[in-house]
């Protein structure tokens, strides 16, 4: 196993279980997360909070809702499908330019979360937070607590601008806003963590697809390549008292929603390996307590 060069060695303080557990943006490539999870578990590391951005808020809810790692990856996947078969119906049709300049986007993403959020009977909870975006100040946006629309929290998280129609949200006694997917502020925003975090990061696509791809799957998975450069350079990176896990293949592009069922246990695995090494040189080297 490859050593992951992404984790600090420096994160002071100490991280004590239960923490603080912040799951990043990535589309597709969120079956990371289910293989971080499963080897946070498997390694007695408890959480007491955990926050959500973009694909981040849809698994941390289910994990937050009671669900197991092998349940959400299975309903993710289903998901995915529903998803893909959604977007492809909504991309091809016609939008004229005032109505994809204020909504920001083509696909409405509410429909699928509201069904998603009433089938697997979700709540809003204590210990989750779900992180947006301010269309119009890149602030971060938070829902936490119990009394927020789920299906509306997890759709702005969601709306990655251009692709998803933002979600206009008004919050009482304040002014109207255009809120979209929280990765637009930093994909893995620690801004609300009260001390040391562990984040899971999926990252962006590095490398050519490892298997093969739809004709529109590659020109997405190419076309994530070449702006990775500059993507890169629009995030700062993660304050050193985090320990950061990237648990996201290079190979996987988070918008190729098409990739094979297969695919998507290779990065549930590739997840878990990558944070199995690196929660275990954490607790190692007294960075990180665990149960």
């Amino acid at each position: 196993m490859t050593k992951n060069k992404g984790l600090s060695t420096r994160a002071t303080p100490v991280i004590i279980s239960p923490c603080n557990i912040v799951l990043g943006g990535g589309g597709m490539k969120g079956f990371g997360h289910c293989g971080f999870l499963q080897a946070a578990e498997e390694l007695g590391i408890e959480y007491n909070h955990i926050f959500g951005i973009s694909i981040g808020s849809v698994i941390s809810t289910f994990y937050s809702n009671g669900y197991s790692t092998s349940d959400i990856s299975e309903i993710l996947y289903k998901e995915i499908a529903d998803f893909r078969r959604h977007v492809l119906s909504q991309l091809f049709r016609w939008q004229s330019a005032k109505s994809l300049f204020q909504h920001l986007g083509i696909i409405d993403l509410k429909p699928l979360f509201t069904k998603m959020v009433d089938e697997y009977k979700l709540k809003p909870n204590d210990k989750l937070s779900i992180i947006a975006s301010h269309w119009a100040s890149r602030k971060p946006i938070r829902f936490t607590g119990t009394n927020y629309d789920l299906a509306t929290a997890i759709t702005a998280s969601s709306a990655a601008p251009a692709f998803m129609q933002a979600v206009h949200y008004h919050q009482p006694g304040k002014t109207a806003m255009k809120l979209v997917d929280g990765g637009v502020h930093h994909p893995t925003t620690v801004d609300f963590c009260q001390g040391a975090a562990i984040v899971s990061r999926v990252g962006r696509v590095t490398r050519l697809p490892s298997e093969r791809l739809s004709l529109l799957d590659l020109i997405i998975h190419t076309g994530e390549m070449l702006l990775v450069p500059i993507l890169s350079c629009m995030q700062s990176d993660v304050s050193q008292k985090h320990l950061v896990v990237k648990s996201g293949r290079p190979d996987v592009a988070t918008m190729t929603f098409g990739v094979s069922q297969n695919m998507c246990k290779k990065m549930i695995e590739y997840g878990y390996q990558i944070a199995k090494h690196d929660l275990t040189q954490a607790i190692n080297a007294g960075h990180l307590s665990h149960a």
